[in-house]
């Protein structure tokens, strides 16, 4: 997942930004699976800081790995932004096997959603400097 504080304004709003408004409007926070999933959030401009670092020191067929610096949980997600958006929110599980009868119907990414997205002490990683939870409460805030 790609973050921009700013992604509060586009048009187009990513992930966790969705899963905000969902639980401010229902006061339920919908999760695929058991919520343990990883993920290591990228903020946008760590992307570009690392692209261009990249394309500046190019070694041909090197194969570069990008991640944020914070690794975390779908329900660590969901209790962030019940902390910050001072809310309270009944965390709804929905079974994979559930999900998969209206993939069809899904416009993501499912997996992602169900499997660990980490690089863990991998040297070929290359990871973001962002404070994810900075980039979470500019994403969500009001």
């Amino acid at each position: 997942i790609v973050l921009t504080p700013e992604e509060h304004k586009s048009k187009k709003k990513n992930d966790i930004y969705k899963l905000a408004r969902i639980m401010s409007l229902t006061r339920i926070a919908p999760l695929i699976g058991n919520g343990s999933t990883r993920i290591q959030p990228l903020n946008k401009q760590d992307l570009v800081n690392i692209t261009l670092k990249c394309i500046n020191n190019w070694t041909p067929n090197q194969v570069i790995n990008v991640a944020g610096n914070t690794t975390i949980s779908f329900n660590q997600i969901v209790k962030e932004i019940k902390r910050i958006k001072k809310i309270s929110c009944l965390k709804l599980h929905i079974p994979l096997w559930f999900v998969n009868l209206f993939r069809w119907l899904i416009s993501f990414d499912i997996d992602g959603y169900t499997k660990d997205r980490v690089f863990l002490n991998n040297l070929n990683v290359k990871k973001g400097e962002s404070n994810f939870n900075n980039d979470l409460i500019e994403i969500i805030k009001r």
